[in-house]
């Protein structure tokens, strides 16, 4: 069977505009009996929209509690991105914002990912 869509988007991609954003991926070592934290990072493109409040109460069912939800909309480097967010400790950083990885749909056989992700707050460092 012929997937048109998966034809189109090639010719598609010029006609969406597309941002850089950078997967990162959070692990805990086991160093000398101390856990340490380490990131890797993963840059790609994405298509990016917000997600109004009624639409993010029916995709959430009423359980996230945040005002700030996007859905970035990947058709690059899908097999590295699956790889990369399988952990639940996913971060995507765009345009100096971060947003933790909520849901993603894998509809990568025709395509295109779609991941969901909520606004994290900055951690606020005070100087001594």
């Amino acid at each position: 069977m012929l997937n048109v869509l998966k034809n189109a988007i090639p010719n598609l991609t010029g006609l969406l505009k597309q941002e850089k954003i950078t997967i990162i991926n959070l692990t805990l070592k086991n160093v000398n009996g101390f856990p340490v934290s380490e990131e890797t990072k993963l840059e790609t493109y994405a298509h990016i929209q917000p997600i109004n409040p009624n639409e993010m109460q029916k995709i959430t069912s009423g359980t996230l509690d945040t005002a700030i939800m996007y859905r970035f909309y990947i058709i690059d480097n899908l097999a590295d991105v699956l790889n990369s967010i399988n952990n639940k400790d996913s971060l995507i950083e765009w345009n100096e914002r971060r947003f933790k990885v909520y849901s993603k749909t894998d509809w990568s056989l025709n395509g295109w990912i779609v991941i969901y992700g909520t606004e994290t707050q900055a951690e606020v460092t005070e100087d001594v």
